[in-house]
């Protein structure tokens, strides 16, 4: 019973959390403000989470569940190359959606704070992204769709760089609607494809 009403109070907290960092910002959020909206003792912040910049990371690892990632991941490989790169940039805008607010939050904290950085690039989910998509273009390579002389690694962070665009930049930073973000994918996908493409292929 205890422990199911510890993971209750910290959801409530993380929920609450979420919400005033996003509407007050970093700074002007308080542990007080935030243990009032969560319906419990401020002083749980501190032995739950640490402090303010604990419940930051709560928040962010929160925001950071990918549900079904590993299973995406996993998935048969696309016809092309320009499918996998629009599918995998889908599955970002979507993704970075739900997070967008908290992660601006977290990345203007990170550029003040390298503690911080450095704890939140720990819960990042981006190292397990970066291994499914290296053990998928390898996998595309084998099958003699990609060619044989592109470093994998190099095209996984090419991949990676692509998605923080269209799901964090363009949107957040841009202000690019929904369609704007969808005709860059394509583009995106395209300019991916013809880049990673056989040296013998057609043009």
């Amino acid at each position: 019973m205890r422990r199911r009403d510890r993971q209750s109070t910290e959801a409530a907290l993380i929920k609450a959390a979420m919400a005033e960092f996003v509407n007050k910002g970093y700074d002007a959020a308080t542990t007080r403000g935030i243990a009032d909206a969560a319906g419990c003792s401020e002083v749980l912040i501190q032995r739950y989470f640490n402090g303010k910049e604990g419940l930051l990371l709560a928040v962010m690892r929160d925001a950071q569940t990918e549900a079904g990632l590993a299973e995406f991941m996993q998935r048969p490989l696309c016809a092309t190359l320009f499918d996998e790169a629009r599918d995998l940039m889908t599955k970002a805008m979507e993704s970075f959606e739900a997070k967008s607010g908290p992660m601006r939050i977290a990345l203007s904290r990170a550029m003040h704070d390298s503690a911080f950085s450095e704890d939140l690039a720990k819960i990042s989910v981006r190292n397990e992204l970066k291994r499914g998509l290296r053990q998928r273009l390898i996998r595309y390579q084998r099958e003699g769709m990609m060619d044989a002389d592109v470093d994998i690694n190099a095209a996984v962070e090419l991949l990676l760089t692509m998605n923080f665009q269209i799901g964090f930049i363009y949107p957040v930073l841009l202000q690019a609607t929904h369609t704007k973000q969808r005709r860059l994918i394509e583009q995106f996908a395209a300019a991916f494809a013809k880049a990673m493409a056989p040296s013998d292929a057609s043009a």
